[in-house]
């Protein structure tokens, strides 16, 4: 638990350090908070990671005076983001499903029952063979469609002109990279990641 008033102190010094001392501090108790509301441990991981350096960005826009503020500044900002992967995350299935519905996608074959539940591992497949770079910012891009360029620049520490152009370049990558693997892949799961990715242009 957080108890130095030294960590505050270093905090409102702007002492980059401050950062790793809350992390070890912190990252396992709010990994395991969220993943006890998303039940996704890897999706813990980097919202809990995140939070705290969206802390970090806050520091002076908030009055982090005592360690009670600073922890209730973290678990309301862990809260909130895991309802919104879960909120993204049910629409994402209710479009998939959608979907499968008006393409009348045949599901009877036990192959295809289960290349469906293995979508997402797919397309996170795909984008860990992209650039580093245009990798951070499709993560977040998968994980939140809906979210501005210039918050996922404010997480990933870049600007937003490098957002839009690292996800312009991440969406044609992933194109190219399922036309030449295509084969490999069910005609139902490609139909999906190809609407889903048709769905981030917009």
């Amino acid at each position: 638990m957080l108890n130095s008033n030294d960590l505050i102190e270093r905090l409102k010094n702007n002492d980059p350090a401050v950062i790793e001392e809350i992390i070890k501090l912190k990252y396992a108790d709010l990994t395991f908070y969220a993943y006890r509301i998303i039940h996704n441990e890897s999706e813990a991981e980097d919202i809990a990671r995140s939070k705290i350096y969206l802390l970090w960005d806050n520091r002076h826009r908030y009055s982090f005076d005592t360690i009670d503020n600073l922890n209730a500044f973290l678990y309301i900002s862990v809260t909130r983001a895991c309802f919104n992967y879960n909120k993204q995350k049910k629409r994402r299935n209710a479009y998939i499903n959608n979907l499968q519905d008006d393409t009348n996608i045949e599901n009877n074959s036990v192959s295809d029952k289960l290349a469906m539940k293995d979508v997402d591992k797919l397309i996170e497949a795909l984008v860990q063979q992209l650039e580093p770079q245009c990798a951070r910012v499709m993560k977040v891009v998968l994980k939140d469609p809906d979210m501005k360029p210039r918050e996922i620049a404010k997480i990933l520490g870049m600007t937003s002109h490098q957002v839009r152009t690292q996800k312009s370049q991440g969406l044609k990558e992933l194109r190219k990279m399922l036309s030449k693997r295509g084969l490999r892949y069910s005609i139902a799961v490609l139909i999906i990641i190809l609407a889903i990715i048709c769905k981030l242009c917009f």
